[in-house]
């Protein structure tokens, strides 16, 4: 699972669940200010071991692995105005078990796993 927090309200997304479901595409909302949860559009695929972080009022979903264990490269956005998510151009290399960090208005992934090797790659995203 991964996480941003964006307008004061938690979003858990995607993940891994080991009781049948598999890899994740779910978004959960949790909103302290009412204690409540509510479910929103979900990822357009599923994804574990991805990071999240909210910039400029949109998240973006980076990496992570598929439903078939593939590494991906992706990055989503997701747009709390209009609950719709957008394909972004893809990280250069594909991985997953990252971290993440935003600063300066860039998302920054950082290390993660492919290809059989733990990468120390550090790429970034400017929306």
């Amino acid at each position: 699972v991964t996480t941003a927090v964006l307008n004061g309200k938690l979003y858990v997304i995607g993940g891994y669940n080991n009781h049948g479901l598999g890899v994740l595409s779910t978004v959960e909302v949790y909103d302290p200010a009412t204690d409540t949860w509510t479910t929103d559009t979900p990822l357009p695929s599923g994804r574990y071991g991805a990071t999240a972080a909210a910039i400029n009022g949109k998240i973006y979903v980076a990496g992570g692995s598929d439903a078939n264990g593939t590494m991906a490269a992706t990055l989503f956005e997701f747009d709390p105005a209009t609950h719709a998510w957008t394909t972004k151009q893809p990280m250069p290399t594909n991985r997953y078990l990252t971290a993440g960090a935003v600063l300066n208005g860039s998302l920054y992934v950082v290390g993660g796993y492919s290809d059989g090797i733990y990468r120390n790659a550090v790429e970034a995203y400017k929306p």
